[in-house]
């Protein structure tokens, strides 16, 4: 066969190697998933899984499938206990905090709050452990940060890439402010559901899960297109924009951080297009990020409101980390 899947015998082969061990998905996407539940079953064996980034544009998001088959399959316990003692230290939020903060990492919004909704439906933590993790475990991705802000839209993937440094910096001390004063009495272990037909089940769940949040992006698009069409949004941004202007800044961002406190992309696109220099770009750019806007709030809540998330807590949860982000943004411009 000519095609990418036949790559799978000598993946398979390899497989059975000693060591830390290395594999491309970027020609062979169709098969990662079910490769990847091969990997996990390599105890005590560390195996990494790169160029996965295409999962996401198949006929389901793939990627966040393959997260949903492993957390299923008890991966959440096992990756959460290499995290025990930092999670617990700085957070006194369970081991499993760490699973939910690295896949929020990884994939970006809304992960952590679809997997927050997830664990607590499963009994695994309770409703203060989800407002707890949900304080340093609401992130983007490296795929839309770098990819997509930094080097799409602005040309500079080092911009990118201080933009992420400064964004993971700024969630993980976010976290610190709302750290649990008590240890909960609720630690129940991960008990992984039947896994029968895991691969189905998850399949299903992530076609949901891209429906329902493409669904939100296209009625958010839809609303700051009419706003901007209208006029509303530069009437809002009015006052920004004054504010702005009186303290030596280009009054023109006023429009983008009003998209963008509806809807992320389309605040960095329009903050690109002014022609900003990068380290001026940075912290305005942080800032959106990190407060994510109206239309990640409701992704986010969609999947997390279960827990007892409740939208002014999760309000306050971004705003401050967005203020935290943003010194640090204003710091690392100094020498960007």
């Amino acid at each position: 066969s000519l095609q990418g899947d036949r790559a799978i015998a000598p993946m398979l082969e390899k497989l059975r190697g000693e060591g830390e061990l290395v594999f491309d998905g970027e020609q062979c996407p169709d098969i990662m998933p079910v490769f990847a539940l091969a990997c996990a079953l390599r105890a005590g064996r560390r195996t990494r899984l790169v160029g996965l980034k295409r999962l996401r544009i198949k006929e389901s998001d793939r990627l966040d499938a393959t997260y949903a088959m492993l957390t299923s399959l008890g991966a959440a316990r096992a990756i959460g206990d290499l995290f025990r003692r930092p999670v617990a230290l700085l957070y006194n939020a369970p081991p499993i905090g760490g699973y939910v903060c690295l896949m929020s990492l990884l994939s970006g919004y809304p992960v952590g709050a679809r997997l927050l909704g997830d664990l607590y439906k499963a009994g695994v933590i309770d409703g203060a452990d989800a407002r707890c993790i949900s304080s340093f475990a609401s992130t983007s991705g490296p795929l839309f940060v770098v990819g997509t802000v930094g080097t799409t839209m602005f040309g500079n993937p080092r911009l990118g890439y201080a933009l992420l440094a400064c964004h993971v910096a700024g969630a993980l001390l976010n976290g610190l402010l709302y750290r649990r004063r008590k240890t909960s009495m609720h630690r129940a272990a991960f008990v992984p559901p039947c896994t029968d037909n895991v691969l189905a089940s998850a399949m299903t769940d992530s076609i949901l899960s891209v429906s329902l949040v493409g669904g939100y992006i296209a009625v958010f698009g839809l609303a700051i297109d009419l706003l901007i069409s209208t006029g509303i949004l530069g009437a809002i941004a009015s006052p920004l924009a004054k504010l702005l202007s009186a303290l030596g800044q280009d009054p023109r961002v006023a429009n983008s951080l009003a998209a963008g406190a509806v809807e992320l992309t389309r605040g960095c696109k329009l903050l690109s297009e002014i022609g900003l220099e990068a380290k001026t770009a940075l912290p305005y750019l942080a800032g959106m990020l990190s407060f994510g806007g109206v239309a990640i709030a409701v992704q986010s809540l969609s999947f997390c409101s279960v827990c007892g998330i409740r939208i002014g807590f999760f309000a306050l949860t971004k705003a401050t980390q967005a203020a935290i982000t943003i010194s640090l943004a204003c710091l690392v411009s100094l020498v960007l």
